[in-house]
């Protein structure tokens, strides 16, 4: 029998089989007592089998670089179920029971051909069970690498260059670039396979390039079904004369700039012409003299930037190129860090223009070499901070500037002050302060203008009407007078300074005195000749207790660009004492000599004593009498 009692009713089991596994009980009576005891019983198995899941028939992980891994590792079978180790480098990554999952993520290169070790460990194992594979990875080819640092050949002489890949599995393939053009067809190739199973492929280019392939480069790629990377160098094609100029850095307080000119072919006997400044559009600056070496003239230092640029050296030999050309050139940029500089282009947005409630972008033109580093706008002294009403920005734009006499357009920066909402408040002046580390910081102001008069409120021009009519019949009953005087004087061809000067009072006891001041001419045809040299007539309207000013600009001369000469006339509302004078325009303008501008009067609200006066233009003789009569229409309207 298997089953025996031996010693203190313990139970032997003798040759175990599986069948013995289960649950045992053992009963007994001590003083009466009842006691059971229960054991289970298990046997220890060792497990069947150890493995990677996704080992490949020859024992590989098999992976692909920059790509995850997955590491699977599982044990068949063992009682009681055995924990696993994964050991990574010689380093445990991952422990788990019965099976276990690790990803190498991205998995780099460095991997390649190393072992992976997966340890099972239980009661049932004297010692662990262990099993290995190889991570084996499809990789891409190693920067390739190139025979030479550059390739300088003659024209139409062919050259050879070789490039040569490593460290790809599978074998990489290799293409070739001379600027945009492909000449991959006319290169040979050759590979060979590593002991560590990765590829080592050569390819040798042979062409034949003329000038126009000088200083473009040579791009060698290498590429397989994982990637690839590019390496390129230079070509130099040397044709007779081979001209070259070195670029250079000065700052705006160097006392010294040169610039060297280096002519390389056969003959070396070589003929220097002047040398030229372009802009770097092409755009003839200056020429000066100058032979291998050119010392730039001396300027003022805060207008030495204008020395940036391309320097042209111009040489021949005598001999012809392929373009049946003897002269040869060779170009270099010279940079001159300087302080910033507003360019000239700015004379004509100095003054920028808005409208009411609308938004305005204030725009200023800016070179700097090197870029500024600090830049803020101010208003009245106050800068500008970034807000829903003002936002800033900037581009890089071709500016206009002038270079040494010469107008030029050269690569600088657009700054913008955006404002929103324009209000009366907003037209004014705004400064923007530049500083890129040299020199001093430099400021520039524009001013905002009102493009367009305010519109009169409806409800309130009965109101204005009214009071404008009770307000203007006196004093135009003195302008008929003043008409009258002027005219009588004109008649006499007097060539004198004449000031007429009355008063009146009106209904609120204000006395309002005129004063017309006039610069006559030598003579009446003189004066109706020349229209742009009228004399300009003032008129002033003073009340009793400080009444604001206002003063017309009537003379015959053109107004700024942007102002309308008609003379449309607009109403503000007024107090219920508020009686401001106006006077129609009555200027006689020649419109073709002011080429089609126009002026516009504008009367603002004034407070409840504020009785600006407002007296139009006086000038033209030959029509006074029939503005006279315009007034007396008006008055009976």
């Amino acid at each position: 029998m298997r089953l025996t009692i031996v010693n203190n009713y313990d139970l032997r089991i003798s040759n175990l089989q599986t069948e013995d596994e289960g649950k045992y009980e053992c009963s007994t009576n001590y003083k009466g007592l009842l006691l059971i005891h229960i054991v289970n019983l298990f046997l220890l198995n060792q497990p069947t089998q150890l493995a990677f899941q996704n080992s490949s028939t020859v024992n590989r992980l098999i992976g692909t670089e920059g790509q995850d891994l997955l590491i699977e590792c599982t044990a068949d079978g063992g009682q009681p179920a055995p924990t696993l180790s994964l050991l990574v480098l010689g380093t445990i990554v991952q422990t788990g029971v019965q099976e276990l999952r690790y990803i190498l993520q991205n998995i780099p290169r460095i991997y390649d051909t190393t072992n992976v070790s997966c340890e099972a460990n239980s009661d049932a194992l004297d010692i662990p069970m262990t099993t290995t594979t190889l991570i084996y990875l499809n990789l891409m080819p190693l920067m390739p690498v190139l025979s030479a640092p550059f390739v300088s050949t003659l024209e139409m002489i062919p050259f050879s260059i070789s490039c040569t890949s490593t460290g790809s599995r599978p074998a990489a393939g290799i293409w070739w670039m001379i600027g945009e053009t492909n000449v991959t067809n006319l290169a040979s190739s050759q590979e060979k396979q590593g002991v560590d199973e990765t590829f080592t492929v050569t390819s040798t280019l042979t062409y034949t390039v003329d000038r126009n392939f000088n200083l473009q480069s040579i791009t060698c790629t290498a590429n397989n079904t994982i990637g690839g990377f590019s390496n390129q160098i230079n070509l130099f094609v040397r044709f007779p004369p081979d001209v070259s100029v070195s670029n250079v850095t000065y700052e705006m307080s160097d006392p010294t700039r040169t610039i060297n000119c280096t002519a390389d072919g056969y003959p070396d006997t070589y003929i220097f012409y002047k040398w030229q400044q372009r802009s770097l559009y092409g755009h003839i600056i200056r020429e000066l003299d100058g032979d291998t070496i050119l010392r730039l003239p001396l300027v003022p230092t805060t207008l030495r930037y204008q020395d940036n640029g391309e320097y042209v050296c111009t040489v021949s030999n005598g001999i012809q190129g392929t373009d049946g050309e003897e002269k040869q050139q060779g170009a270099a940029k010279i940079t001159v860090y300087a302080q910033p500089v507003f360019t000239a282009d700015n004379d004509e947005i100095n003054i920028q223009y808005g409208e009411i409630g609308k938004t305005v972008d204030i725009a200023v033109h800016v070179f700097s070499v090197p870029k500024y580093i600090y830049n803020a706008w101010f208003i009245n002294g106050k800068q500008i901070q970034t807000s829903t009403k003002f936002l800033f920005s900037e581009s890089a734009a071709k500016v206009e500037d002038v270079f040494h006499g010469k107008t030029v357009k050269v690569d600088g920066y657009i700054l913008i002050l955006t404002i929103n909402s324009l209000t009366n408040e907003d037209f004014t002046n705004y400064t923007l302060i530049l500083e890129n580390g040299i020199g001093k910081s430099v400021e520039h102001t524009v001013v905002l203008e009102r493009s367009t008069p305010l519109k009169p409120e409806p409800s309130s021009s009965g109101v204005v009407i009214g009071s404008v009519c009770g307000s203007l019949i006196p004093v135009l009953l003195l302008m008929g007078v003043l008409v009258f005087v002027i005219f009588k004087k004109r008649k006499g061809h007097q060539q004198c300074e004449n000031t007429v000067t009355f008063e009146k009072t009106d209904s609120d006891d204000h006395t309002h005195s005129y004063e017309d001041v006039k610069n006559r001419g030598k003579t009446q045809n003189a004066s109706n000749t020349n229209r742009r040299q009228s004399p300009t007539k003032n008129y002033e309207a003073l009340g009793q207790q400080d009444v604001p000013n206002t003063y017309d600009n009537l003379s015959d001369e053109a107004p700024h660009a942007n102002r309308d000469l008609s003379p449309p006339r607009i109403y503000e509302k007024l107090g219920s004492k508020d009686a401001p004078n106006v006077y129609e325009d009555l200027t006689a303008k020649d419109s073709k000599e002011i080429g089609g501008q126009s002026t516009r009067k504008q009367y603002d609200a004034l407070g409840q004593k504020e009785a600006p006066n407002v007296y139009d233009e006086l000038t033209n003789e030959a029509q006074y009498e029939n503005r006279s009569q315009r007034y007396l229409d008006f008055i009976r309207n």
